[in-house]
């Protein structure tokens, strides 16, 4: 097949997946109502006590009550109010797993680990996967955490004397001149909610009111007319989890309530180890008593750490008081707090009067129970970003405005989009990893002053968190020995390691170039020149009094301009800018003398010239342009035990195993360390297509003989 045959079946298939990708994210945002389509997500970690320094290893399976996921990317942070990172990695076949390593910058303090989608931002963030773990710098030690009070339900909500609620629900009346409520009461009538609307006139204050009701899942499951003082919610329209119901006028809330699902608990699992004290470096072998229906449909995470570094019994209270604090944390009481019994009465009504109150200060929250629309589409084709182009002037039209998107760095990328009707744009961006240089622009043939203003990827929605410190002097020996465990690996660099992925670089525009080396050929002392007498089938001829680029096509023995020119793969530079450039600065140019396609794009040939600068041989750009960072994948990673076996080199570990795989196949075995001490086996078992699973713990002593 001819080079040139090759070419056009290349530029063919890359039209038809720009297309597809388009096409594709376009249906999912207008056609998939969030009542035909959800993503729930299950995120696991292997401890909840940690250092600086050390590694956080997780797990996150995403399920659907629809046949086929189309989320593919995930997003996940590592936060407190003082100290943030922020990582995205790659969804297959439904799950991923990797690390975070902790900055040694941190400060000591409670932190929290949140995993969703690009979908799942739709809704609000207790919809979101979360984890809380306690980070200590040893070197910085533990400052003076604040101190958080709980509210009682008298003092909980000014807007009216207390009402009798059942512990597992809570409303709030708004404050408004034109409310006709002035409190309301919950009870449970056999297979029903009822919800009392007290107006202190006749009942037909709220006639005329909608009532509107929102499951776990953010689906509407009722919407209706208030007619009287009350209004019944079946029980089997709610699902687990917080749920929510909304009195409106018109679209303006005037009560606000939810109501909590408690789940399912997790189903236990008796684990046994083969005898209760172990020698260093022994191999540990274990089980687990009982059977497991359909067992092809799990996934097994076992986590071996140093006992306490999970959360304990002696914990209980903590526990109660920060869930109390943080409600949001509610939906993940059972991933969090794998084991704990529920939350008590007294602990639960405050988390929610709590919850109803952060609901009613926030309006970006409360628009979403009221009116959710879908303002975020699935990765359905691994990363993507996206904005949309503006203008001050209304007369400027947005719509079919090509917008450049260049990465630079090892490996570059180049793409086009059209904009939409409301100037919005979508990128999708493969096989990239780490954080790369982006620069977007609208070109230069573009007259009217625009701006180009980029989607946060990363969500912006958040609760205050109230995170009280776990940590105090019954910690001291167990951070102690955690410490001399980390500065022992240090020492002997005999920390565990991990089998990370890896991508495919897709191949740059200049794949199919023809290329010239400037150190070939004789310094000429313009880029005019250059063009003229070195670069292969490049001309430069006066047009309207200007220099101007063309390529010549020989295949067709045409010429063309207006070629793709690109500085650095930066493209919308004009030709003067080109010539500008010093030919000192500049180390190959490459060019592409016939017709190019990116997606449904053609252009006249390309002229790409890479200088040996990082500030683009001094190029100035035009307005319409903007350079960023933005985040690609951190690559999946997967738990590797590594013991050193020559050398005499110590082993210490504070994680001593940590392995996700089909239940079927699991490991039921590991090496211990050389560090003397207990250890705890957590074992989750958790379902591929159904949100429920299995708790297993075991102990055992490390132990010289």
């Amino acid at each position: 097949m001819s080079k040139w045959i090759k070419y056009i079946a290349g530029t063919l298939w890359g039209l038809f997946f720009i297309m597809t990708t388009a096409v594709a994210q376009t249906n999912v945002t207008q056609n998939m109502p969030a009542s035909e389509y959800s993503e729930e997500l299950n995120l696991v970690i292997d401890r909840n006590i940690y250092l600086t320094g050390e590694d956080i290893w997780f797990y996150a399976n995403l399920i659907s009550h629809n046949k086929e996921l189309l989320s593919k990317t995930l997003y996940v942070e590592l936060y407190n109010k003082d100290n943030a990172v922020r990582k995205k990695f790659s969804i297959e076949d439904g799950a991923c797993e990797g690390y975070f390593i902790i900055p040694a910058d941190f400060n000591s303090g409670g932190y929290l680990m949140r995993a969703y989608t690009n979908y799942q931002k739709n809704f609000l963030p207790e919809h979101f996967a979360h984890q809380v773990m306690f980070i200590i710098n040893p070197r910085k030690g533990i400052r003076k955490n604040g101190k958080f009070t709980l509210p009682t339900k008298e003092n909980a909500d000014s807007t009216g004397p207390a009402s009798p609620f059942l512990p597992n629900t809570y409303s709030a009346v708004h404050q408004m001149s034109n409310n006709p409520v002035q409190s309301v009461t919950i009870d449970r009538l056999r297979d029903n909610y009822r919800v009392n609307f007290l107006t202190g006139a006749s009942d037909a204050a709220t006639n005329g009111l909608y009532f509107l009701v929102r499951n776990s899942s953010f689906e509407r499951v009722m919407y209706e007319r208030v007619v009287g003082n009350e209004k019944l919610i079946p029980a089997d329209k709610l699902s687990p989890g917080l749920n929510y119901f909304v009195l409106m006028n018109d679209s303006v809330p005037i009560v606000t309530g939810c109501i909590y699902e408690q789940a399912a608990p997790l189903k236990q699992l008796k684990l046994n180890t083969e005898k209760a004290t172990y020698a260093p470096r022994e191999n540990v072998r274990f089980s687990h008593a009982g059977y497991i229906d359909n067992p092809q449909d799990y996934r097994a995470i076992v986590s071996v750490a140093r006992k306490g570094t999970h959360f304990r019994e002696k914990d209980t209270s903590f526990i109660y008081r920060l869930v109390a604090l943080n409600p949001y944390l509610l939906n993940d009481y059972q991933e969090i707090f794998p084991g704990f019994q529920p939350l008590p009465n007294r602990y639960l009504s405050i988390a929610l009067q709590n919850h109803v109150a952060a609901l009613k200060k926030n309006q970006r929250f409360l628009g979403k129970i009221t009116h959710n629309t879908l303002e975020y589409v699935p990765d359905i084709y691994d990363l993507s970003l996206a904005g949309h182009l503006s203008s001050k002037k209304d007369s400027v039209q947005l719509t079919n405005r090509a917008v450049y998107l260049s990465l630079f760095g090892e490996n570059p990328q180049f793409h086009v989009y059209n904009t939409r009707e409301d100037g919005f744009f979508i990128f999708n961006i493969e096989n990239l990893s780490g954080i790369q240089d982006a620069y977007l622009t609208t070109g230069t043939e573009e007259k009217e002053v625009l701006d180009i203003m980029v989607k946060s990827d990363f969500s912006k929605a958040f609760y205050a968190d109230k995170m009280p410190m776990l940590i105090d002097t019954s910690y001291r020996e167990l951070i102690r020995q955690m410490y001399l465990t980390q500065q022992i690996q240090n020492k002997f660099k005999s920390s565990d390691s991990a089998l990370v992925s890896s991508f495919t670089s897709i191949p740059s525009i200049e794949r199919n170039a023809e290329v010239i080396y400037m150190k070939d050929y004789v310094e000429l002392p313009t880029m005019t020149e250059v063009l003229k007498e070195i670069a292969p089938n490049v001309f430069v001829r006066k047009r309207k009094g200007k220099n101007k680029i063309l390529v010549f096509d020989e295949k067709r023995d045409f010429l063309y301009e207006d070629p793709l020119i690109l500085l650095d793969n930066i493209p919308g530079l004009d030709d003067q800018t080109i010539f500008s450039v010093a030919p000192a600065k500049v180390e190959k140019i490459f060019v592409i003398p016939e017709p190019y396609y990116i997606g449904n794009h053609k252009f006249n040939g390309v002229v790409s010239i890479v200088t040996k600068t990082d500030d683009f041989g001094g190029a100035e750009f035009n307005g319409n342009s903007i350079f960023l960072k933005y985040t690609t994948y951190s690559p999946s990673a997967t738990f590797v035990k590594s013991v050193p076996n020559v050398g005499h080199r110590p082993y210490f570990s504070n994680l001593l195993f940590w392995q996700v795989a089909d239940f079927e196949k699991l490991q039921k075995s590991f090496e211990s360390s050389d560090n003397e001490g207990e250890y705890e086996i957590f074992l989750r078992i958790l379902s591929n297509s159904v949100n429920s699973g299995f708790l297993g713990k075991e102990r055992f002593l490390l132990k010289k003989e």
